[in-house]
């Protein structure tokens, strides 16, 4: 198999191993709505578009630096298992235990792990890495939604 094959199938499945958890989650949606939310509060669906578009920017940024030939990869699998498990945490926590500022601080985690995954994936592939700064926009502005959440209710 040659090599694109390889980091496209690998692509894929980092995209399912992250969308799945993400679209089985069961949200309280009247829970959500009855939320006082800022002004800058895009659409639910807004959310589902960036997360996906978010994920397959991750598969295909992880894919192309996994794939790269470099001994130290270690720690950037390391950081993209926390950052997984975050993303998943935030989930769970927002929607299930319903606690804002603890999500929050998840949202925090997520972008430390983001910008740490940026930095260590640059070492190992700087074009690859590119991919993951929409991603880290992203969990910025999540971030100030959340703070703004927490602040108004």
């Amino acid at each position: 198999m040659n090599k694109k094959v390889k980091v496209l199938l690998f692509s894929i499945i980092l995209f399912f191993i992250f969308f799945i958890p993400f679209i089985l989650a069961l949200y309280d949606h009247k829970w959500y709505d009855m939320l006082n939310k800022p002004a800058f509060s895009p659409p639910i669906i807004l959310f589902q578009i960036v997360w996906s578009i978010i994920f397959i920017l991750i598969s295909i940024s992880s894919s192309l630096t996994i794939k790269t030939k470099y001994t130290e990869k270690r720690f950037y699998l390391i950081l993209l298992l926390l950052n997984f498990v975050f993303i998943e945490m935030n989930i769970y926590i927002l929607f299930k235990l319903k606690d804002i500022l603890l999500a929050f601080i998840d949202t925090l985690l997520i972008l430390i792990t983001s910008y740490m995954l940026y930095l260590t994936g640059k070492k190992i592939n700087s074009k690859a890495s590119y991919l993951l700064i929409p991603f880290i926009l992203w969990v910025i502005f999540l971030a100030f939604f959340q703070v703004g959440i927490y602040k108004i209710n």
